[in-house]
């Protein structure tokens, strides 16, 4: 079966980042269609595992980049989603 690609342009990608610096905890899977409001994932404190911010979806897509690495800084790149806001 052959995959046609996906064209993104600026207009309609949206780029989610950290708000604080932790360790990311996706609630979400690569390439999973979300809802506008849908948890994407928490930013927990490495010393006391509470949840330091909350990331939800801010727009209806396709999460098509999502953070691997945990650990995260203030403005680090969580997720990007296809469907643009």
């Amino acid at each position: 079966k052959v995959s046609h690609p996906i064209v993104s342009t600026d207009g309609n990608v949206s780029f989610i980042y950290s708000d604080t610096s932790g360790i990311f905890m996706p609630a979400i899977k690569h390439w999973a269609g979300i809802s506008k409001g849908d948890h994407i994932g928490d930013i927990l404190d490495p010393l006391s595992g509470a949840v330091e911010q909350e990331i939800f979806a801010p727009c209806s897509g396709i999460v098509f980049t999502l953070r691997e690495y945990p650990v995260v800084y203030e403005g680090s790149l969580l997720a990007r989603i296809l469907g643009g806001c």
